[in-house]
């Protein structure tokens, strides 16, 4: 008896997760061919297919940022100074 159970209710599992997988993978399909075949979106895709190195689609600002200086903390600079001064009484 209590195999039976569990045999029924693996078997309602099973016809589940099978019919959850057809919706999906059918909504899935339906809605790419709708995505491919609004026209509206055939133009934003070809609008962003202009420039292939354009990878941010923000213009072309080279490949790779300009590089920053860092900002010298209120540390750095006070060490330089007396490292000058005493660099300076040394001479």
């Amino acid at each position: 008896m209590q195999n039976s159970i569990f045999i029924v209710g693996f078997v309602i599992f099973v016809l589940y997760m099978v019919g959850y997988l057809y919706m999906v993978t059918n909504a899935h399909k339906q809605q790419r061919n709708d995505t491919l075949n609004d026209p509206e979106m055939k133009r934003f895709f070809e609008k962003l297919n202009t420039d292939n190195t354009d990878y941010d689609g923000h213009g072309n600002w080279g490949r790779f940022p300009p590089v920053k200086k860092k900002k010298k903390s209120n540390f750095q600079k006070y060490n330089q100074e007396i490292y000058k001064k005493i660099t300076k009484n040394e001479k």
